[in-house]
């Protein structure tokens, strides 16, 4: 039985469990100890007379054993750690930043009604009952978490929630105030298995198929079927990855000519360790303003900052989004005749231009955006082959025909250098196993990780980008080290995808020359790396010698 499954089982014991002992724990948890067949009708009772609509997803099937354990775990937990036991089994949120700025923001009022277009995790609902337990809130979810977050509104009190077990379409049903939404975005297919079980009273293997696609509206079209539920007065604030922003959509449009935008503000990984973009649309036709507030914020620092910091950087940019002064490098009015001119390009930074940038390795580097714009240049898909791989894979031993790497580190690729695991696939696609002169890079980029393969290695593959150059106009290491540097890393931040990056035409001499300079600086750097930490060992050893300690071992440098 898949691990997933066998975990959500227990956590979904120990939610029923918990929900029927809530209000009376010692005499329910006896009556449990004695009759733990029961806790399914207890639970369908208790959630009849409470109203809550919890989906099909709750346990027939009991384990008995489990619910005599769960009476012996919790017998004389506080009602008041309940919430905290079902929070314990969500990962660890790192959205806190963008879900608090979002809130402020928003502003929402105590009578007003609040839709959350796809909740996953419940946080925004958990922020907004925090503040108003009696706040008028819809929102849609399919995943499993749907019944723990219906459970947690319960523990929190809430008088007003109507929350559906479903993904969000056009529904005339009701119409909100405010829409206030994250929108969701997983990149790691186990994650979307573990949130994705389907109906748990069901189990068929093929709803486990390594490596399954779960089909996920785009951010685009959360947007639209959200202001589809707004009053014709209301408004929408969302936060997105720079990533989703930049896509393409026909809906894009639709938000600039129907002048919805009141403003775009740009954060740097803020949200899910992604840069992030926080949208306030507006559905009133009264606006008829004809422009957008811009706001570049991605030179804010957000990390290693206390409470008190980050609230200034709060206040900065929720004082400068209720007032219409342009500031320098921050913030711009934009019009939509410019906007539509720019092909209807929404991204702060490049109505803003330059702007600072941290890399990683305590470097700060400024981007002028005019001098970039007429760089000689190409695009990256137009002279390599980007392909974004994935491979499904197993721990233990198959005995398929090769072996993946999942995560690489900065500089030449060294298998030697990684563990590795078998591909679950039986039939291989081996035009994408890495050769000599690919390019790996982590998907996430943000570290800076780029790997050159410098020979071949027999059926290897890797999970993550490669890119293998087409065009001999280029080098294929100087490419390398060009995907390194802080102007891609800062285009890439911006929203670019691979293929969309632009690289400086150069002659492929210049490249060579660059090359041989960089690998002969580098080797008398490695050499000098090599004589200090061979110094240092003799230092220590030295002072081991000193400590007495040298005759209880043998030393070799």
């Amino acid at each position: 039985m898949d691990s997933n499954r066998s975990e959500a089982k227990e956590e979904y014991h120990t939610m029923m469990f918990l929900f029927v002992t809530h209000d009376d724990r010692l005499n329910v948890v006896n009556y449990l100890k004695s009759h733990p067949s029961e806790l399914s009708s207890l639970f369908t009772k208790k959630a009849n007379k409470e109203n809550l609509k919890f989906s099909d997803n709750i346990l027939k099937t009991i384990d008995l054993e489990m619910v005599r354990e769960l009476c012996d775990k919790f017998a004389y937990q506080s009602p008041d750690e309940d919430i905290q036991t079902i929070l314990s089994f969500f990962p660890k949120s790192n959205e806190k930043i963008a879900k608090d700025l979002l809130m402020k923001i928003a502003n929402i009022q105590v009578d007003d009604s609040v839709l959350d277009v796809e909740f996953t995790y419940g946080d925004l609902i958990q922020s907004i009952l925090d503040e108003n337990k009696n706040q008028t809130i819809f929102g849609y979810d399919e995943t499993i978490l749907f019944d723990f977050v219906l459970l947690i509104t319960y523990f929190k009190g809430a008088t007003n929630m109507h929350l559906l077990h479903e993904r969000i379409s056009i529904n005339k049903n009701f119409e909100c105030d405010k829409v206030v939404s994250i929108l969701p975005r997983f990149l790691n297919p186990d994650l979307q298995r573990n949130l994705y079980l389907d109906n748990l009273n069901d189990y068929s293997p093929e709803m486990f198929s390594p490596g399954s696609v779960l089909d996920l509206h785009s951010g685009y079209e959360y947007i639209e079927l959200g202001m589809n539920q707004v009053k014709s007065d209301g408004q929408a604030f969302f936060a997105l990855t720079t990533g989703e922003f930049q896509e393409e959509s026909s809906i894009k449009r639709k938000m600039v000519e129907n002048d919805w935008i009141t403003a775009v503000v740009q954060l740097n990984w803020t949200l899910r360790n992604y840069d992030t973009i926080i949208l306030v649309l507006d559905k009133s036709k009264k606006r008829n303003l004809k422009k957008v507030r811009m706001f570049n914020a991605s030179d804010m620092n957000w990390s290693n900052k206390n409470n008190s910091e980050i609230a200034t950087m709060e206040k900065r940019i929720i004082d400068a989004i209720n007032k219409e002064n342009n500031y320098s490098k921050f913030v711009r009015n934009v019009t939509l005749d410019e906007i539509i001119a720019n092909d209807f390009n929404l991204l702060p930074a490049d109505y803003l231009k330059d702007s600072t940038y941290d890399i990683p390795g305590d470097m700060t580097v400024r981007v002028y955006q005019n001098k970039l714009d007429g760089m000689k240049s190409v695009k990256l898909g137009d002279i390599a082959d980007v392909s974004n791989n994935w491979f499904d894979t197993t721990s233990k031993n198959s005995m398929t025909e090769g072996r993946i790497v999942r995560n690489v580190n900065d500089g030449i690729f060294h298998l030697s250098d990684y563990s590795w695991v078998n591909f679950l696939d039986r039939k291989l696609d081996k035009k994408r196993f890495i050769k000599e002169k690919d390019i790996l890079i982590n998907g996430g980029f943000g570290n800076g990780a780029v790997s050159y393969v410098s020979h071949n290695y027999l059926n290897t593959g890797f999970n993550g980008v490669l890119i293998r150059l087409i065009d001999e106009r280029f080098d294929s290491f100087w490419l390398a080290q060009y995907l390194r540097t802080p102007l891609v890393m800062w285009e890439y931040k911006n929203g670019d995808s691979f293929n969309e990056l632009r690289v400086p035409l150069i002659s492929i001499e210049s490249q060579r020359e660059m090359v041989n300079s960089y690998t002969k600086s580098m080797s008398a750097i490695n050499e000098t790396r090599q004589n200090l930490t061979e110094e240092l060992n003799r230092s220590k050893i030295e002072l081991y010698s000193e400590m007495g300690m040298s005759k209880f071992f043998k030393s070799k440098i």
